[in-house]
């Protein structure tokens, strides 16, 4: 995100900020803001309404429900992956340590499909993008590419659950496009989730 007119995106914020909390983490997209650090996107972002979420979590009660609700950016490994980061380690352990229904905005997937994340951080939903539903989708193939996978990298959209099935990760295919491929046969999406208690 090298844009100078982030409107599209305060706007969106400020519109839904007006009615409901909005917790947001970030994207390499804004970590690349204006190729440098995200700390001015940040303070937009937040000016109109939302709560940035970067390597943080905010313990929250709707409807009486008490939620942990966290966000960061990598790729979220087990600890017992040789290039776990040892920040986000930290960070997860800490996120992990309650009795509250966890909720993780983070912006990368292939950490909880491919490395195990999912069964072995203790974190009930992950919601996660990164992918572009693989930007381009082909009938009967899937999606054509995607960062860091390459093309026809499955697993580019959907649900994914641990082994046990009591943490799901959502991985949606988005809003946005890429610089460089426009999005063909991939209807950009919101993704609803409700979360219903015990």
């Amino acid at each position: 995100m090298n844009e100078e007119n982030i409107d599209i995106a305060t706007n969106l914020i400020s519109k839904l900020s007006s009615n409901y909390p909005v917790y947001l983490s970030l994207g390499n997209h804004e970590l690349g803001y204006r190729y440098s650090e995200p700390e001015e996107l940040i303070k937009k972002f937040e000016s109109v309404g939302a709560c940035v979420l970067n390597f943080g979590y905010k313990d929250v009660t709707i409807n009486g429900e008490k939620l942990r609700i966290g966000g960061l950016y990598g790729y979220d490994l087990p600890e017992t992956n040789e290039v776990c980061r040892d920040d986000e380690a930290e960070f997860l352990n800490d996120f992990q340590n309650t009795k509250n229904y966890k909720l993780l905005l983070t912006h990368m997937p292939y950490g909880w499909y491919q490395a195990g994340s999912l069964d072995y951080w203790n974190i009930d939903l992950i919601l996660t993008g990164h992918t572009h539903g693989g930007q381009v989708r082909i009938p009967f193939l899937g999606g054509l590419y995607a960062p860091d996978i390459g093309l026809f990298p499955g697993r580019e959209e959907g649900l994914y659950y641990s082994k046990d099935m009591k943490r799901v990760m959502v991985l949606s295919r988005g809003l946005g496009s890429t610089e460089h491929i426009p999005r063909l046969n991939n209807i950009p999406e919101i993704v609803v989730v409700d979360v219903i208690p015990k």
